[in-house]
């Protein structure tokens, strides 16, 4: 199965080997706020599945390998500087 959101793809390969995507494909995976928020919650799901409470069944109990990627033709070139610093703030 295939959970997707605004900056994540998480793609089950099977065999409870997972692919979690960076997908910002345009900025080349720079990462901002928001992808560093999916990117924590994408691995405390998959982590909390394999607890004994786990009970999400979009990842079953069985992860044990997360491969992280990006999509397009970066793997990911680092910090979204513009996304961070907000007018003003001397930087």
């Amino acid at each position: 199965s295939n959970d997707t959101n605004e900056r994540v793809l998480i793609k089950d390969l099977g065999q409870g080997i997972y692919n979690v995507q960076l997908n910002r494909p345009k900025k080349c995976n720079a990462l901002d706020m928001h992808m560093f928020e999916s990117i924590g919650e994408t691995i405390s799901k998959l982590q909390s599945s394999n607890s004994n409470s786990g009970n999400d069944d979009n990842y079953p109990n069985n992860v044990r390998c997360i491969i992280l990627s990006g999509n397009g033709r970066a793997f990911c070139t680092g910090l979204d500087v513009p996304s961070i610093i907000k007018p003003g703030d001397g930087g």
